[in-house]
């Protein structure tokens, strides 16, 4: 009586890499490249394996390129984790470029020319200087990808308790005007106290443009209405300002 040997398979041979991802927080992954093209990466970050993802890559690399083996898959590790890997993740790992900057850009217009309509803008609104007041913070807070620009709801001129809500809401809505052709943009993250190094962990904030604009003189406060308005109907836009400025005389 005969009996078959059963042959096991032979086991495909396997290389593995750790790597380190993020800018600011160092996330190790544990590649496992299997020769057949297949592979494995697994965060370490956390003593777990609680994320994974399954990758294909090109095993020929490692006749191709010079260099020792480890070299080589650290480096296509790096690749393969930047351009495809991350996206997969619930909650991404974040690059340098992903937390933005301070910086304000303007897409059109310019701060000086922001400041100026402010200025008269303020200037319109002869009662915000009856009470001596030296001069009025005001904080704008730059476009976003998913957001508009618009007044700081927390700077100095908004939650002044002496200035009237009509008041502030007209000068809102004339400064939401003026961003219709002056366009800030620019955003940073700020940590929430969530995970570092994950998008999970930080929220993004619009920067601010702060102006600080000074008590005007008799003639600037005279003059400020129709200058305003001149500059309103250069971008046909007159009568919307009207309707949101104080009765002359008032």
């Amino acid at each position: 009586m005969s009996t078959k040997t059963q042959t096991r398979p032979t086991p495909v041979p396997t290389y593995t890499t750790t790597i380190d991802v993020g800018s600011f927080e160092n996330i190790p992954f544990r590649f496992t490249f299997h020769t057949d093209g297949t592979g494995l990466a697994v965060c370490q970050q956390y003593g777990d394996d609680d994320e994974q993802v399954k990758f294909t890559w090109d095993p020929s690399i490692l006749d191709t390129e010079d260099g020792e083996i480890e070299d080589i898959l650290s480096e296509h590790a790096q690749n393969l984790f930047w351009d495809t890997l991350n996206e997969q993740l619930d909650d991404q790992v974040l690059s340098s470029e992903d937390f933005g900057s301070d910086e304000v850009v303007f897409e059109s217009g310019s701060s000086e020319e922001l400041e100026r309509m402010v200025r008269h803008i303020l200037y319109s609104f002869p009662d915000l200087w009856e009470d001596d007041r030296e001069d009025i913070d005001v904080v704008i807070r730059t476009r976003g990808d998913n957001y508009d620009a618009q007044i700081d709801e927390y700077c100095e001129l908004m939650e002044d308790a002496d200035i009237s809500d009509d008041t502030k809401s007209g000068i809102r809505e004339l400064v939401e005007l003026c961003l219709q052709w002056i366009d800030p943009y620019g955003w940073s993250l700020e940590y929430n106290d969530g995970a570092y190094g994950r998008a999970s962990g930080y929220d993004e904030s619009a920067n601010t443009l702060d102006y600080t604009i000074s008590r005007p003189s008799f003639h600037e406060l005279a003059e400020a209405r129709p200058e305003l308005l001149k500059l309103f109907a250069q971008h046909d836009l007159e009568e919307a300002a009207r309707s949101h400025l104080p009765e002359e005389g008032d």
